[in-house]
């Protein structure tokens, strides 16, 4: 559902358009994104990089999707066996076009080094389950 917000922006009302939407990824993609002249600003995904066997679909949906020099994606996850890593080696060879950089989010987030050293200290902390990384992908410079 389409929800349209009054913005003030440089003294001037903007209606920005915000649309959510939510999708299995074993199904047909939803009409929405099956339409050719679709972009987004925005695109942002959670912990969606574990199953393997979607990464192409994925990778094929953010090329679809990214398209404008304001087009970025946010993606959070942690590695999970190196699905993290793969996935963005899938990104790199079929979308040379974009830049991919990643932080760690303990590194960045306030109060989660203590959370951390906390876990660490009980045993209980996993990298590869915890590490929790933010994938931004957008548009390279270079590409005009």
């Amino acid at each position: 559902m389409n929800k349209a917000l009054i913005k003030k922006l440089a003294g001037e009302q903007t209606t920005i358009y915000m649309e959510g939407l939510a999708f299995n990824w074993s199904s047909e993609l939803p009409s929405q994104l099956q339409a050719t002249d679709i972009d987004a600003t925005l695109v942002l995904g959670a912990d969606i990089l574990f199953f393997r066997d979607y990464h192409i679909a994925l990778s094929n949906l953010l090329k679809k999707l990214l398209r404008g020099n304001l087009s970025k994606a946010l993606i959070i996850s942690p590695d999970r066996s190196g699905t993290r890593s793969e996935f963005e080696t899938i990104l790199k060879k079929s979308m040379p076009e974009m830049d991919i950089s990643s932080m760690n989010v303990t590194e960045v987030a306030s109060g989660m080094q203590e959370i951390k050293n906390k876990h660490i200290q009980d045993n209980t902390w996993h990298p590869d389950k915890h590490d929790l990384v933010i994938m931004q992908v957008t548009l390279s410079n270079t590409v005009s």
